[in-house]
């Protein structure tokens, strides 16, 4: 009897399965996310029947690219179709952070009402005390005493009145600015946002508990790799933690996910380019590109395409068990082309928002410390540390927050063309170093030669190091450059400096011990037509 109840009841279950289908959410796993996109690993688990069925995928991106999608089952059973649909009518579910906004634009309206019904009663109060104030002895005679008193009790309650209404009116106006800032943010928000889903036919001689993966590339996804570098000694190593910020628009929050960040591009094609014959043509005004020819690219997703074909919409692997990424605490990963970082702690992304900041790692970096003057701009030391080795630490181009000594600097850019460059991060200004320029009076001369003026000019530079360690310094000037043959630049001299002739840049290097001064001196002259007027400073 029992086995017949059971066999019965596996029937029916089929029958509405194949009839209504089989709908099961899809949980984010992990996430590769790439500098621009990301491929979500999902996986689903749902309960098949003998026979024919279809089991719907729900809870995936809308913007997953089709070319993309890959679906993996594990279980005794044969996929036989997978399709991709957005469905327009099932709607995400808002963000934790959007409800979040929801619930205290909530508590704001209410406390906003509040202080407008008290408002209202003070003014209705206010009319009240008015009107009382017109009728008092119109059907009464009253004695100038009483009149006094009746006076004296209408001012203070008026007054009194103003003054909560005052009171009130100015604990409107932060909650008014407050909702105003909340508004602002929810727009920003993405809402109603539809759903897509992977439908998936399979057949199946039992009935059984299927798992499934689901993985995908979406657009609307990436990292922005960011840094903060902290001084503590010119001493020691610089240290550099290297960090991103992950954001994500696929409508899906992201909730303690595991995550691999990549250097790579997946929207570029990974087979270079193959060049084409160029066969060259008179042009005419009516097809200026006739018989000119570049470069061919290749399909974007070209091995994915290729099995897309093969199964008829999607790649499918069927029969492989779902493989859970592992992840170790912050590993680097150096392919042939990319970098990879896994990162051990989960992550939790909103969809929309400013995203989520994670640490990858920190390193001591060996640099060089050097203060650097431009006397004639600025008479301060400007303490600068040049990194000149990046290769082993696979940075990108990326804002810096930069640290000296506990304090806030200031921000500034990586920029990395190459992992040879070497950059320079101005660590602010140091008042323990004392720069000087000015001019040499009895040196400075004017003369005349015949139709041209010469003038000499003189400047001394001094530097004086007031720390209690010795230091390295650079110290920049310039001599002009002549813009016309009618003007002449001679005579210069710059002991101990090295100049650039092409911009006329004049670098002294050089070391002072504590308490130790130098000076430099720098001249030149210039010669010009003497009834022209010249910028000579």
């Amino acid at each position: 009897m029992k086995k017949c109840i059971l066999f019965l009841s596996t029937v029916l279950c089929a029958l509405f399965a194949t009839a209504n289908g089989i709908t099961v959410d899809a949980h984010i796993e992990s996430a590769t996310v790439f500098l621009q996109g990301a491929t979500l690993h999902n996986t689903a688990s749902a309960d098949i029947y003998p026979g024919v069925c279809t089991v719907t995928i729900s809870r995936l991106s809308h913007t997953a690219e089709q070319q993309s999608l890959q679906v993996a089952g594990a279980g005794d059973f044969t996929i036989l179709d997978v399709s991709f649909k957005v469905n327009y009518l099932t709607k995400q579910e808002s963000s934790d952070h959007y409800q979040a906004l929801e619930k205290q634009r909530k508590d704001l309206l209410a406390q906003q009402q509040k202080l407008n019904d008290e408002i209202n009663v003070f003014k209705m109060d206010e009319e009240l005390l008015k009107k009382n104030m017109e009728l008092s002895g119109k059907n009464q005679a009253i004695t100038m005493m009483e009149l006094e008193k009746i006076a004296n009790f209408y001012r203070s309650r008026m007054l009194d009145n103003k003054q909560k209404l005052q009171q009130k009116q100015i604990e409107l106006e932060p909650i008014a600015e407050k909702l105003n800032d909340i508004n602002q943010q929810l727009r920003d928000i993405p809402r109603n946002v539809p759903t897509g889903e992977v439908q998936i036919t399979v057949s199946s001689s039992k009935a059984q508990k299927a798992q499934f993966a689901v993985s995908y590339f979406m657009n609307d996804a990436g990292w922005t790799p960011l840094y903060d570098v902290r001084v503590d000694d010119v001493n020691k190593d610089l240290a550099i933690t290297y960090k991103a910020r992950v954001l994500q628009n696929s409508g899906i929050a992201w909730n303690n996910i595991g995550v691999t960040l990549s250097t790579g591009n997946p929207s570029l094609s990974g087979t270079a380019p193959e060049l084409q014959k160029w066969i060259v043509r008179q042009q005419n005004a009516r097809n200026k590109a006739v018989g000119l020819y570049g470069f061919r690219s290749v399909p974007q997703y070209e091995e994915v395409t290729l099995a897309y074909d093969r199964a008829r919409g999607v790649a499918v692997q069927e029969d492989a068990v779902p493989q859970k990424a592992k992840f170790a605490a912050t590993t680097t990963t150096n392919n042939t082309t990319t970098i990879e970082f896994g990162i051990s702690e989960k992550l939790t992304v909103a969809s929309g928002g400013e995203g989520s900041l994670l640490s990858i790692n920190t390193h001591q970096v060996p640099s060089v410390y050097q203060y650097i003057a431009v006397p004639k701009l600025d008479k301060n030391a400007f303490l600068q540390a040049k990194i000149t080795n990046l290769e082993p630490f696979n940075f990108l181009s990326g804002a810096a927050n930069i640290y000296f000594q506990g304090t806030y600097v200031g921000e500034t850019m990586f920029t990395i063309q190459q992992a040879t460059d070497t950059i320079a991060l101005s660590l602010g200004r140091d008042n323990n170093i004392s720069v000087e320029r000015k001019a040499i009076t009895n040196f400075n001369e004017r003369s005349f030669l015949g139709q041209k003026r010469k003038e000499a000019f003189a400047w001394e530079i001094a530097v004086r190091n007031g720390k209690s360690t010795p230091i390295s310094m650079q110290v920049i000037d310039q001599i002009p450059i002549s813009g016309q043959s009618e003007i002449e630049i001679s005579d210069a001299q710059y002991t101990g400096a090295v100049l650039d002739k092409d911009s006329g840049k004049v670098t002294w290097d050089f070391s002072l011990n504590k308490g130790e001064t130098k000076k430099m001196e720098l001249r030149y002259s210039i010669t010009y037509p003497k009834n022209w007027v010249i910028n000579k400073h």
